[in-house]
């Protein structure tokens, strides 16, 4: 298991009040502009968590049960295994609507399933204005460099009115000081820790590069992808959140 899948898994097994706080904050604002969409995609959704979290909780929010079709796409593979382990477990791990032909493998409920695939590469596997609700959690966008990439493809993949969020660590101090004792605690050493950017060496020694990505890096991106329309707010003490609607077309 690579460093990354190791120390994500770990991760959510921490005992740590602040930690497992920004996850419930974190799954309620997902859950909410979840709401009466059908189509969900989650972009580095690693072992699931946030995308079963999403759907329990819509089953206590819609009380006509609506249909979802949740897809979640991650680059490691081991990750995609694990979520599409859990979601088999849980029954859950069928295709839906027109993902598949085979109307008797159709659940009415709606569907989860997993790939393994690059976040910058949704544009070329899924069709165009596919999804309702594509978005990123637990700071995805801050392991990956190019971040224009990630929500370009994700609003070629949202439909019109869609929506496009992103939560990512805040900048702000509390989240410094949380993250100083948060990494020591999933085994890294830190070299350097910025509002923007954190140095970590794990156990081998090898050097790794977390970002925090600043608000005016999610406004250039979003507008470089031709989102004009969207806000920046906290999500609990620790994330950042900016969530666009695509424009309608014309």
């Amino acid at each position: 298991m690579d460093w990354y899948a190791k120390h994500y898994l770990k991760s959510l097994e921490l005992q740590n009040e602040a930690l497992q706080r920004a996850f419930r904050k974190e799954l309620e604002f997902l859950a909410q502009h979840c709401v009466g969409k059908l189509k969900i995609l989650e972009v580095g959704s690693g072992n699931g968590r946030v995308i079963e979290g999403i759907s329990d909780r819509l089953m206590e929010l819609e009380p006509k049960k609506r249909p979802h079709v949740f897809i979640g796409v991650d680059i490691n593979q081991e990750l995609v295994d694990l979520a599409t382990k859990e979601q088999v477990r849980r029954s859950l791990g069928y295709y839906s609507d027109d993902f598949i032909q085979d109307s008797s493998r159709r659940r009415p409920y709606g569907a989860v399933h997993f790939f393994c695939m690059d976040g910058r590469m949704v544009g070329r596997d899924f069709a165009e204005e596919r999804f309702n609700v594509s978005f990123t959690a637990y700071n995805t966008l801050g392991a990956i460099e190019d971040i224009g990439s990630v929500v370009d493809a994700m609003a070629y993949v949202t439909r019109p009115e869609g929506e496009i969020i992103n939560l990512v660590w805040s900048t702000e101090p509390e989240t410094t000081k949380f993250l100083e004792g948060y990494y020591p605690a999933l085994g890294f050493k830190i070299e350097e820790l910025h509002p923007e950017k954190t140095i970590l060496r794990d156990e081998a020694g090898e050097a790794h590069v977390i970002n925090r990505p600043p608000v005016r890096d999610l406004v250039q991106a979003y507008l470089a992808a031709g989102i004009r329309d969207f806000s920046v707010s906290n999500v609990g003490r620790l994330y950042t959140c900016i969530v666009g609607k695509k424009p309608e077309r014309g």
